[in-house]
């Protein structure tokens, strides 16, 4: 069963990856539908015990996005993506699912800053150089693959 709570979250991953780069939004039907869904496949996986471990990973991604959300940091939509993916994993495994998500969006921000310099240095005297804009759905959703291919 876990082999389908992972596909349902990579389809999520997935569309908030698409909506992000096309709209520049992640909307809230897909994140609520998404955790709707894993907590559903997560009941149907273990019952109530399964159930719990999967509301703790809701808890602790959802939770550490939170504070990264009202620090103005991250998006509120990728804050419910991450809660909406957290209740993808049971307690234990969500801890290296945020830990992929972060490195992932490190090097992603790293990738964006070294880009912004080099377009800065290369129009000096010209024009401004737009700024890159990598959503960060794509750290999320590469954090995921990370996640899945790696610890299980």
């Amino acid at each position: 069963m876990n082999e389908l709570i992972f596909v349902w979250a990579i389809i999520v991953a997935g569309a908030g990856v698409f909506y992000d780069i096309k709209y520049r939004i992640i909307p809230n039907w897909l994140a609520l539908g998404g955790l709707i869904g894993a907590l559903i496949l997560a009941f149907f996986a273990g019952g109530w015990l399964e159930l719990a471990s999967h509301a703790a990973g809701l808890a602790l991604a959802g939770g550490a996005w939170l504070v990264l959300w009202r620090a103005k940091i991250m998006g509120g939509g990728d804050q419910k993506l991450m809660s909406a993916l957290g209740a993808c994993f049971s307690w234990p495994t969500v801890q290296y699912f945020i830990l992929f998500v972060a490195l992932w969006g490190g090097a992603q921000g790293g990738l964006a800053i070294l880009r912004n310099r080099w377009a800065k240095r290369k129009s000096e005297g010209v024009r401004p150089a737009p700024k890159i804009f990598i959503p960060y759905s794509v750290a999320i959703f590469l954090g995921l693959i990370t996640n899945i291919v790696l610890i299980f």
